[in-house]
């Protein structure tokens, strides 16, 4: 959090609303600004259910009290297009972000609300119904082979996988769809990996006491696929051996084949 931003007075009603000590207020704030980083990096929040924004920052009361008063003291803003949106995320964002936006030529929610409003309401009217876009779309057209895979928006940002974690009340973490495609981008082949995200989301719900927080889940997952990824061998091994019998190998040749395991990236 900038110095200085506690004296806000933005701040000091979301206090005075929340009924929380200063530090608890930064704890929050500091907390839904890590949540976007990793599950909504352009700041478009509203991607995620009220509920889901609960889960991610462990908030333990109501969670649409909390974005009405996100919303009521300034932190966050309504929008038409992507329901809520980070107040001037593109002014604070970490500078790793903003380079990788520039890189992909990708313009921030608050940029593109920002630029929507100037535009007069006729031009928007005729240009969406030109093109069939979206309002947002229209601000700033990307080319699809400018965007990697992990930032394409035509894509929702979370995917089925709902995994339980450890948290009070119970609760639970959607692994976003960038964390999905980097998995495939990197294992190589989709059905294994979504068949392992299933195996591992079982695990967590037949195991609450070894469950992971939400800091914890992202890396509990990656070990999971790592392992998984080691022990195929095995089963490459017995594909190995059922193609080469069908060129009339002996059972001794089958036997001396060498079993290779998966290797990480595009196969």
């Amino acid at each position: 959090m900038k110095q200085g931003a506690t004296s806000l007075i933005k701040f000091k009603r979301l206090k005075r609303q929340l009924r929380l000590r200063q530090w608890e207020v930064i704890g929050v704030l500091e907390s839904i600004w890590k949540c976007a980083i990793t599950n909504t990096p352009a700041g478009d929040i509203g991607q995620l259910s009220n509920e889901d924004i609960a889960t991610e920052i462990e908030w333990d009361g109501d969670a649409d009290a909390l974005i009405e008063s996100l919303v009521d003291c300034g932190w966050i803003d309504r929008d038409e297009d992507f329901r809520l949106v980070l107040h001037d995320w593109s002014d604070h964002v970490p500078t790793f972000l903003k380079g990788n936006f520039a890189k992909h030529h990708r313009q921030f929610a608050d940029q593109v609300a920002k630029q929507r409003a100037k535009q007069p309401a006729k031009q928007v009217a005729n240009d969406t119904a030109m093109h069939g876009a979206t309002k947002s779309s229209l601000v700033n057209p990307i080319k699809a082979n400018d965007i990697a895979p992990s930032d394409s928006r035509s894509e929702h940002s979370l995917t089925e996988f709902r995994f339980a974690i450890k948290a009070k009340g119970g609760g639970t973490w959607t692994l976003p769809r960038a964390k999905y495609e980097e998995y495939v981008e990197t294992f190589g082949d989709a059905v294994w990996v979504e068949r392992e995200l299933r195996v591992a989301r079982q695990w967590c719900l037949d195991n609450p006491a070894k469950r992971k927080t939400v800091n914890g889940i992202v890396k509990f997952i990656g070990a999971w696929l790592s392992r998984a990824n080691d022990r195929v061998g095995s089963s490459t091994a017995t594909l190995k051996l059922s193609a080469a019998d069908k060129r009339g190998l002996t059972l001794d040749q089958l036997a001396a084949m060498p079993a290779t395991p998966r290797k990480a990236g595009p196969q």
